[in-house]
């Protein structure tokens, strides 16, 4: 029993991760100083089928921030690979030309989206590419700014919060 307990602890200790949520991009999803559990994703990494299953629409992924050598952010996968973007002129999102479920609009204030003038936009997201989006569109810096991250970058899927900031 008690070595079972320990394999059990140390596939958890290779495959969990525990984090801290660092800012209010993803409210009202997560609060700033909610602590969180992730599955890693490296060790998924000879499973490819598997991990792209895990890398849906609509999950939450800690990724590298293409715009900071070494930071992590946490966002919410909007598109995948050969999905297409689009916001248009009033900030309404969809993806592959249907309309997402937002509750308001969303700005596009980046170098990285095609379009540099209030016209509709879109992007075809690149194969084994994400666009990700924070839950608090609002302040939020996202895809919009540093454009889709790559498959590489993601290394991670918030699975629950283990606590709320007080």
């Amino acid at each position: 029993m008690m070595a079972g307990a320990a394999a059990l602890l140390a596939v958890a200790a290779i495959v969990l991760d525990v984090s801290t949520i660092d800012g209010v991009s993803m409210e009202d999803t997560f609060h700033d100083g909610d602590t969180v559990i992730t599955a890693r994703l490296a060790p998924l990494a000879w499973i490819p089928m598997l991990r792209h299953r895990v890398l849906g629409k609509g999950s939450v992924v800690v990724s590298y921030d293409p715009r900071r050598e070494n930071r992590l952010v946490v966002k919410r996968i909007m598109a995948t690979g050969g999905d297409r973007v689009r916001i248009g002129s009033g900030g309404r999102l969809s993806i592959n030309d249907r309309p997402t479920q937002e509750l308001g609009t969303v700005k596009v204030f980046a170098q990285k989206w095609p379009a540099d003038d209030d016209s509709t936009s879109s992007l075809t997201i690149p194969r084994d590419e994400y666009f990700l989006l924070s839950d608090n569109r609002i302040t939020g810096l996202d895809s919009r700014v540093f454009g889709p991250v790559t498959d590489h970058d993601v290394i991670g899927v918030v699975l629950w919060i283990l606590r709320r900031r007080s």
